[in-house]
């Protein structure tokens, strides 16, 4: 089939309702007939219910994610290194697991004391294996001997984010019995009730992931069946999934989870599964009217020509949108807009950055900055979601408010599952909620995705009655707030500024905003920082560009100085604070620990070399509220040749994957 028929077929699939990863999985399916014709039907309709739960997929499908969620589970197995490109090198990384055997340990000298060790992707965790040995005073890669020089090639030279593991094919060694493979198939509807639905055994260890016995296992072990049935448990987003386990004798390990398992066509006949798969494409082909599916299509053809001029699809939109406005801005000739458009930048930077022939090269294109996106890897699904960056950060929670509750929208019903902050036992309701705001008095709502403040409630418990953003509700009106909420939305802890911030705004929460860049992998540096002030305007936010203060923060004292506001895209200082009068000035509190800690994080996730924390400096401590993966440059003549020179490095490497 050629490329053009194929990209034909995919766009129609998509109109159907077909996300594209499905697409592209049917049609490989169909053209190969290795699965398509066992179950036709119900077997579409399979892949057309995938992503069964959106984003919150991401929470399967990545061995190392699960181990930073899962943080001490014995039945993952230990993962030591992994692959990383910065810069255009790949380096490879010592994790958490590798430290507990010295802090400059290498893959050799683990292996020299493990004598076995596995390469793997970290995404897919059925899939290739390579077997590192070390035996008689050599190494083997896959039973070929290697000097300690290639067998660091070797491991350098995996693709992206593969990962260093245990070789948990030597579990229970002792027991003398084969080593076997099976999936668990988990069921879990509303967060609190799941259900094993199917046991598979692969035909052999280590085989492709369609490999399986010609039935069922008719008695999983009850042991595996409640690990997995406490993974769901945990991970209560998560609808369907697959859970990979390897087991000899009395021992096993889960070897990873899948949102799209691929299983014998066996299961198909299976009730549970097949009951499940036809009501929720029911319910999706219900929603998919003319103009979902031609929002769809479009979709997806923009986003292939997006990515052929350097963008991701989004982010074209953005330009394209932004650019139209800038047209509409009065404060520049429509001569300085051809000349800065041409050149990358909005009209408005002329005089904000004092642009001219001779030193516009020495900043960055607004457009470029556009196409840099996303300059980090895959693992930036990590803090695209408040929810999965709670999830993925368990290990730092003290630098995170509570998270309390999360709110799905499932059809005509509310989902609320309860998130790890949370202390109610039970399947939690509406008066769950209720019952804690009562108790906390103030409490935040606010969408699990999304940017600039927008979507969000300050929930009050105060003189008896219920508060959202100031405005009086009855108990059941509140409910039926929230029952109303069509994105998913999370219910955290309410933070207070410091009482020395407090003094410039009272009544909003406001936040500082820190770029890192961690190009080095262990060593984190923050490059720029910058208080964030509401207003009136503002409302329950803190965002400059409608109405709030902007001040810098000097990175070695916490110092606030050179407070400004923007209007119309016109900078103007603003030393007093435009509703209280408020002087602003003043340092940062316990702003040392804050640094520590945002690096410390970022020391953490190391996967991601480019990052905005949005924290918020409390009485005693800090919070960091959300972190931001390409963030609004603020004034980017401020930022210094540090990060220019960081950013042009991102730029030249872009220009060389493609070619230029």
């Amino acid at each position: 089939m050629s490329k053009f028929l194929r990209r034909l077929k995919r766009y129609g699939l998509i109109y159907r309702g077909f996300s594209d990863r499905a697409a592209r999985l049917l049609i490989e399916d169909k053209s190969t007939g290795e699965r398509y014709k066992r179950n036709p039907k119900l077997y579409r309709d399979y892949l057309f219910i995938y992503p069964v739960m959106g984003k919150y997929n991401k929470l399967a499908d990545n061995l190392l994610t699960l181990k930073y969620i899962f943080i001490g589970d014995s039945r993952l197995p230990d993962v030591y290194f992994q692959a990383l490109r910065r810069n255009g090198v790949r380096e490879t990384v010592a994790l958490r697991d590798a430290a507990k055997y010295g802090d400059d340990i290498g893959v050799a000298d683990l292996l020299r004391l493990k004598g076995s060790l596995l390469l793997m992707p970290s995404g897919l965790s059925c899939g290739k294996r390579d077997v590192l040995k070390y035996s008689e005073k050599e190494f083997f890669v896959n039973d070929s001997r290697v000097s300690e020089e290639e067998l660091y090639d070797f491991v350098g030279g995996a693709e992206d984010s593969s990962i260093v593991t245990e070789n948990f094919a030597g579990i229970g060694e002792e027991s003398g019995e084969e080593t076997r493979e099976f999936t668990y198939i988990v069921k879990n509807l509303d967060g609190y009730s799941p259900e094993i639905i199917g046991c598979y055994l692969k035909n052999s260890f280590g085989g492709a992931r369609s490999e399986y016995s010609a039935g069922a296992v008719s008695e999983p072990r009850e042991d595996v069946c409640g690990y997995v049935k406490d993974i769901a448990l945990r991970l209560k987003e998560l609808e369907l999934f697959g859970v990979e386990i390897i087991a000899r004798g009395n021992d096993f390990k889960a070897a990873g989870i899948s949102s799209l398992p691929l299983v014998p066509d066996s299961l198909f006949d299976v009730a549970e599964f097949s009951d499940f798969i036809t009501e929720k494409a029911r319910q999706k082909r219900r929603g998919l009217r003319l103009k979902r599916r031609l929002f769809l299509l479009a979709k997806a053809v923009y986003s292939d020509i997006a990515e052929k001029r350097g963008y991701m699809g989004f982010m074209m939109k953005n330009w394209q949108r932004d650019l139209f406005e800038d047209w509409k801005f009065r404060g520049t000739t429509i001569r300085e807009k051809l000349w800065s458009h041409k050149r990358g930048f909005f009209s408005y930077r002329i005089r904000q950055y004092g642009l001219t022939d001779e030193n516009y090269k020495n900043f960055l294109p607004d457009r470029t900055y556009r196409k840099l996106r996303p300059i980090n890897n895959g693992f930036v699904s990590w803090v695209y979601d408040k929810v999965i960056t709670r999830y993925v950060l368990e290990g730092k929670k003290e630098y995170l408010p509570k998270y309390y509750y999360h709110l799905i929208r499932g059809g005509k019903d509310l989902k609320i599952l309860a998130l790890p902050d949370c202390t109610d036992g039970d399947k939690p309701d509406a008066g769950d909620i209720v019952r804690l705001l009562k108790k906390e008095r103030k409490l935040a709502l606010k969408p699990s995705e999304g940017s600039h403040g927008e979507g969000f409630f300050k929930l009050e418990y105060r003189d008896g009655g219920i508060r959202v953003n100031d405005e009086e509700m009855e108990e059941e009106a509140f409910i039926d707030f929230l029952r109303t909420r069509k994105i998913p939305y999370n219910i955290t802890e309410y933070l207070e500024n410091n009482r020395d911030l407090s003094e410039f705004y009272k009544d909003t929460t406001f936040t500082i905003r820190i770029m890192v860049i961690n190009d080095k992998i262990t060593s984190p540096r923050i490059a720029n920082a910058y208080l964030r002030i509401a207003t009136k305007k503002t409302g329950n936010t803190d965002n400059i560009g409608s109405g709030g203060v902007c001040a810098r923060i000097n990175l070695e004292t916490g110092e606030i100085f050179e407070p400004e506001k923007i209007e119309n895209h016109i900078i103007t200082p603003c030393p007093v604070h435009p509703d209280t009068g408020a002087v602003i000035r003043g340092v940062i509190p316990n702003w040392r620990e804050i640094k520590e800690g945002v690096k410390d994080v970022s020391r953490y996730i190391c996967q991601l070399e480019y990052m905005g924390f949005d924290v918020v400096a409390t009485e005693d401590s800090f919070k960091i509220l959300e972190i931001n993966t390409h963030q609004d440059l603020h004034r980017y003549h401020h930022y210094g040749s540090e990060v220019h020179r960081y950013f042009m490095e991102k730029v030249d490497e872009r220009l060389s994957k493609r070619g230029r």
